[in-house]
């Protein structure tokens, strides 16, 4: 049987096996108190004289190897009393500290507050077995015991009795789990760039959450493109519905959905849901807003810094990075990097741009696009000291709401 099997919310409910069974007259006629818990004295004795638990039988009940119930939760296991001598006729009582017994096809009792179950009447035989239910109670927390105490009887004068106990502990009922995707009980739904729930046209927007994929899955939009080597609409099973059409997705993980807010999007109120195989998601309302611009960034340690490449692609980062483990370089002055920006279109007018590193303007050389969401701004480095210094980009006189940190060093 299997070892994990529960014991239920029902009662302790004994089907004799199809062969072997009790051969103990009507169970009714034996007392409550017969099971072996302490202070009831040994089981039997007031009316057979005992052997107690010789060599050559046994009683066993087969209980979780954990030895642990839930509360309220049944478990179900099979008692079985042997002997070596077959013209022994064989009876059995089973009690719990605390629990529901029953038997539809033996006999329960009560007692002192206590149920008992006792064996019903059947041929003799060398073994016997029932299958048993018991449930806990639903608010138990402390342990239980079970008391089984098994006879081979040759009439009252050579009575046989084993007796055995099993102590089970508390075990807390699993947590239970959402049956789908789940938000993020604050900002479910932000701006991937500035992390604001300010959204725009073109924008890489973040879906946070829990069970937002189906089975654990995790994918990116790389690895699985459109038939015109675009983001897919449904990726690992998720597809993002933006005002009721679905967004391309970047990519999905359990936790995290990044879709691509679409180019066409109209300034003002929006909704965002998510829908899987597994479930969907609420509507979330958002703002969206004529552009958001917006510059990728990393963070390294306390900074938020720039993503910024120098020419060749080497990363621009701290000196302090540089060692463990080496990262990159510092941008020299005067020298020509890269910046990441979110949602510009490749095309965009240069001349609706402006990079400030500092104070200073940083003079705008070109645009490409890098990646679905995400343009590669070409500047000049100004003429500066070293230092570090934010980093900020306008569109249309529109700044972004997060200034990362560019590193300079001449």
């Amino acid at each position: 049987m299997d070892k994990r099997i529960r014991f239920t919310v029902a009662s302790v409910v004994l089907l004799l096996a199809a062969a072997p069974a009790f051969a103990y007259p009507s169970g009714s006629r034996i007392p409550a108190g017969n099971a072996g818990e302490p202070g009831t004295g040994t089981p039997c004795a007031s009316c057979h004289r005992v052997t107690l638990n010789p060599s050559g039988g046994s009683a066993t009940l087969s209980v979780p190897d954990a030895l642990a119930y839930e509360p309220g939760v049944k478990q179900t296991f099979t008692l079985r009393v042997a002997d070596a001598d077959s013209t022994r006729r064989i009876g059995f009582q089973l009690t719990a500290t605390a629990g529901t017994l029953s038997s539809p096809q033996g006999v329960t009792s009560t007692s002192s507050g206590k149920q008992y179950v006792t064996h019903s009447s059947a041929t003799s035989t060398s073994t016997a077995t029932a299958t048993v239910e018991w449930t806990p109670p639903s608010g138990s927390t402390g342990p239980i015991t079970i008391y089984l105490a098994g006879a081979a009887c040759k009439g009252t004068s050579d009575t046989k009795v084993y007796t055995a106990s099993y102590t089970l502990t508390y075990q807390p009922p699993p947590p239970a789990a959402p049956a789908g995707p789940t938000l993020a009980s604050t900002d479910p739904i932000l701006n991937a760039a500035t992390s604001k729930p300010t959204l725009a046209p073109g924008a890489i927007a973040s879906i946070r959450g829990t069970l937002l994929t189906p089975d654990s899955l995790s994918a990116n939009w790389a690895d699985s493109p459109d038939e015109g080597g675009q983001p897919p609409f449904t990726l690992a099973g998720v597809t993002v519905l933006f005002n009721g059409n679905p967004a391309r997705v970047l990519s999905a993980t359990p936790t995290r959905v990044l879709f691509l807010v679409p180019n066409d999007a109209a300034p003002g109120s929006a909704s965002v849901k998510l829908s899987a195989t597994h479930g969907e998601t609420p509507e979330t309302a958002l703002a969206v807003a004529t552009s958001v611009p917006a510059l990728w960034s990393r963070i390294a340690g306390d900074k938020r810094l720039a993503a910024a490449y120098a020419t060749g692609g080497a990363l621009i980062a701290l000196s302090s990075e540089f060692t463990d483990p080496w990262l990159g370089r510092l941008a020299a002055p005067n020298a020509t990097i890269a910046l990441l920006a979110s949602g510009l279109p490749a095309d965009t007018d240069l001349a609706r741009l402006q990079v400030t590193i500092g104070t200073e303007n940083a003079a705008i050389l070109g645009l490409e696009a890098a990646q679905p969401g995400l343009t590669r701004i070409f500047v000049k480095v100004p003429n500066l000291d070293t230092a570090e210094y934010p980093v900020k980009l306008s569109l249309d006189s529109t700044e972004t709401p997060v200034a990362p940190i560019l590193a300079v060093e001449r």
